[in-house]
């Protein structure tokens, strides 16, 4: 069996980039952190699920405080695993709950990212999964032009089902919420494209999925902002490095889960939906499971009421645990079990 990537060494001095083992212009990229087995079972789902939907783009998983033998499923699901050195939280962001702080030690080291030696990556949490094709049309982000006007419903063109090029019809249907025609006017070339992180929020952007072009400068920025700000998580960091320079991002290619506040879609529209609840659904836990596939534990009874389309928040969770099961052979031996005695309890995936 071929040897995976050596873990690649950061000189803070004179940061280095990491090159692919091959010769690429786009990647999508992820990063799993804190020795944590849940986080690559994610990796191993959202990896084949992009595997499935843009085969043709290399897939380059960042890692930290896992072995090479942690790995190694990883890589039979799909990603080139390179390993990078874990970028601690400040020490201000270690004041907030156990579990939360937990997952903070190692958020911030998908700002590696921005040291891959390719001309242009999309960076993806390991909670997403890729539910239909299009997310290859990011790579065709506006990045480094003038600001467009903000009354144009497309920021850009995108290379997916007809519906997602009807944006007038998304912009009547969910404006603001779409991340289309309604961001304020910026000076700044883009830097960097994302969703907006709630419907209101112009100038707030959910770091779930970012397009980027790699740049040793802004991989040093991160790094500096993040400790200087002593902000938690990744999301307050890249917001205030990149404000005024974000290219709005359509919502389809992140939708929120339990949010649907932030519009939902056709099931034919979406693209990438996010499970950004604190508990993941890699974490062994059957009654959670149980809750997520019956909807009890997505929305409240007031949510229902409003929003017409929550329905899709189980349609969701059950193709995410349909996706799991068949993802079995690269999943971690505890969860493998798990899922079979799960399913094999009479659970409807």
């Amino acid at each position: 069996q071929a040897m995976l990537p050596a873990l690649l060494a950061l000189v803070y001095i004179g940061v280095e980039w990491l090159n692919p083992p091959w010769p690429t212009k786009h990647a999508f990229v992820s990063y799993v952190g804190g020795g944590k087995q849940e986080y690559l079972d994610l990796a191993v789902v959202l990896g084949l699920s992009l595997r499935r939907y843009s085969p043709q783009v290399p897939r380059v998983l960042l890692h930290s405080e896992f072995t090479t033998a942690d790995v190694e499923l990883a890589a039979a699901a799909g990603w080139v695993p390179v390993g990078v050195q874990s970028i601690k939280p400040p020490p201000q962001a270690r004041t907030l709950g156990e579990e939360d702080g937990n997952q903070l030690t190692h958020v911030f080291g998908k700002f590696h990212a921005w040291r891959l030696n390719v001309t242009r990556a999309v960076l993806l949490d390991v909670d997403l999964l890729a539910v239909n094709p299009g997310l290859d049309s990011l790579f065709d982000a506006p990045l480094q032009e003038a600001y467009r006007n903000s009354s144009d419903p497309c920021p850009w063109g995108f290379r997916t089902p007809s519906s997602h090029r009807d944006c007038q019809r998304v912009k009547a249907a969910a404006p603001c919420a779409a991340g289309v025609g309604c961001v304020r006017a910026s000076r700044k070339p883009y830097q960097v494209g994302m969703v907006h992180d709630c419907p209101n929020c112009l100038s707030n952007w959910n770091s779930g999925v970012i397009v980027l072009i790699p740049s040793l400068d802004a991989f040093k920025k991160l790094e500096r902002t993040a400790h200087k700000l002593g902000l938690a998580g990744d999301q307050h960091t890249v917001n205030r490095v990149f404000h005024g320079a974000v290219a709005p991002v359509p919502f389809w290619f992140n939708v929120f889960v339990d949010e649907p506040h932030m519009g939902c879609g056709r099931e034919a529209d979406v693209v990438a939906v996010h499970f950004s609840g604190s508990v993941k659904p890699t974490v062994i836990n059957r009654r959670y499971w149980k809750a997520m596939l019956t909807g009890n534990s997505v929305v409240t009874s007031e949510e229902r009421q409003q929003y017409a389309c929550i329905a899709t928040s189980k349609l969701w969770y059950k193709l995410y645990f349909s996706t799991l099961a068949k993802s079995a052979p690269w999943l971690s031996l505890p969860l493998k079990e798990a899922l079979r005695s799960f399913v094999n309890s009479g659970v409807e995936l």
